[in-house]
């Protein structure tokens, strides 16, 4: 509270800081806003059906927005309580500023995230915020680029394939038995040399691992093998359990002893182990509990705890919420200026998954997964390395999350990958690539005979 007071009182002595300034909220721009807002194409897609008023705040300064049939038919500055609203959201001028800079620091780019990190405030019907999320943020979206004029422009992406080219990447199947239970295992594999295993984030699959699969500089070192957790991608669920009628929930248990299983099961020799999100936080645990089975393990997005999130758990898997929500907050965790194509690609990615494994998957990784208890130190670096790599922009668990984690793991060696959110591999491989092939390196040259 007191933080908030006092930052109430910079922008009170900041005149570039008054609400006023904000042409969104200013009411001579209304009429230009509105125009600007309903003439956009995205918006006027994730508005269909939407019918509500949104009741903004920078400071104690309100205005309504007043939306109807997926158009905003009105904006209504200083409100009084004869104006009733769905839902607000409210922000410090300080925290608005930040949040509509061309490109927004860490933890202010997205919506999602400056809620979490307590930038700003949503309240009233939550449960209708969400349901209309992509709405919600195409609108402040908006509201940035008309606040800045023009946004920076974001990278281009990678050039594609000639028609006709075949990828060497090959998908197959496995059948592995986990805790008395058959399962049919999808992944794709490319390249020879050391085993790396890379685990996809959580409600996702082996996808976000596409152009890793493909980059011959690491598969003429590397066997890449990219598999799709059970529930996920073409990995369906066991045939021998009525999974219907149980509630799906990633464990700590399962998870470590799938990824023990799984290169016992294709003979591997210590693979290397890469994971991201939910596959990063399980590096650590492998390096903690199985250090026999793997030469090193690489953490994307590691942290000790996302305990913080585990309200939000049931708004992953709601009957009045759609995958919009989670598809639009997962293109939130992006950083900002990398190729939107990729970016809009990983939302994609994640509209296809099936609400219950959201839900479930993020069981392990808000509450199942915990090593504030210290047991990270445990780990033995001189018996398996570590690694721990974090994108700049990643607020889930940002670098600073990382590092906490990263001073416990003596010999560990802690990354932050500048320009990067929380899906390097996937928002701008290349420039993830350079971060990586020094780890990698490292990892080959310590290895003189790898198993082929």
């Amino acid at each position: 509270m007191l933080g908030r007071i006092h930052r109430a009182k910079l922008n009170i002595l900041d005149p570039q800081l008054q609400p006023m300034n904000f042409r969104f909220i200013n009411p001579s721009e209304k009429s230009r806003i509105c125009q600007a807002i309903n003439a956009d194409q995205e918006f006027r897609l994730a508005s269909r059906l939407f019918s509500k008023d949104i009741l903004l705040m920078v400071g104690e300064i309100q205005c309504l927005i007043k939306i109807r049939d997926g158009a905003v038919v009105e904006i209504k500055h200083h409100p009084t309580f004869m104006n009733p609203w769905s839902f607000f959201l409210k922000g410090s001028a300080d925290g608005w500023e930040k949040f509509l800079r061309p490109i927004p620091p860490p933890t202010y780019t997205d919506l999602y995230g400056a809620i979490a990190r307590q930038h700003f405030e949503l309240g009233g019907d939550i449960e209708t915020a969400f349901a209309h999320f992509w709405a919600l943020t195409r609108m402040l979206e908006i509201f940035r680029e008309f606040e800045n004029g023009t946004l920076p422009a974001a990278e281009a992406a990678m050039p594609e394939p000639c028609a006709g080219e075949i990828e060497l990447v090959v998908g197959k199947y496995i059948y592995l038995n986990i805790h008395g239970v058959g399962y049919r295992v999808y992944y794709e594999e490319c390249g020879s040399g050391i085993p790396l295993i890379c685990q996809h984030t959580a409600a996702s699959d082996g996808r976000l691992w596409r152009h890793l699969l493909n980059d011959a500089a690491i598969t003429e070192k590397f066997r890449v093998i990219v598999p799709d957790l059970p529930y996920h991608g073409k990995s369906l669920p066991p045939q021998s359990v009525e999974w219907w009628k149980q509630e799906y929930k990633l464990t700590k248990n399962f998870f470590i002893d799938f990824h023990v299983e799984l290169p016992r099961a294709l003979r591997l020799d210590r693979p290397v182990f890469m994971g991201c999100s939910m596959g990063g936080q399980l590096a650590v645990e492998l390096a903690i509990e199985r250090p026999k089975e793997f030469r090193a393990v690489i953490g994307l997005e590691s942290g000790l705890s996302r305990a913080r999130m585990a309200p939000t758990l049931d708004f992953h898997d709601h009957p009045r919420i759609s995958n919009e929500f989670r598809m639009q907050s997962m293109y939130g965790k992006t950083a900002p200026g990398n190729p939107e194509y990729y970016r809009r690609e990983i939302a994609w990615s994640y509209g296809q998954s099936a609400p219950p494994v959201a839900k479930g998957d993020l069981y392990y990784n808000f509450i199942d997964h915990n090593l504030t208890g210290g047991e990270a130190s445990q780990i033995d670096t001189s018996r398996i390395a570590v690694y721990l790599m974090t994108g700049e922009y990643d607020w889930g668990n940002s670098p600073d999350q990382t590092r906490i984690l990263a001073e416990q793991i003596k010999g560990s060696k802690f990354i932050e990958m500048k320009g990067l959110g929380h899906f390097p591999m996937a928002e701008n491989f290349l420039r993830f690539k350079t971060y990586l092939m020094p780890v990698l390196n490292e990892i080959a040259a310590s290895a003189p005979t790898p198993n082929r």
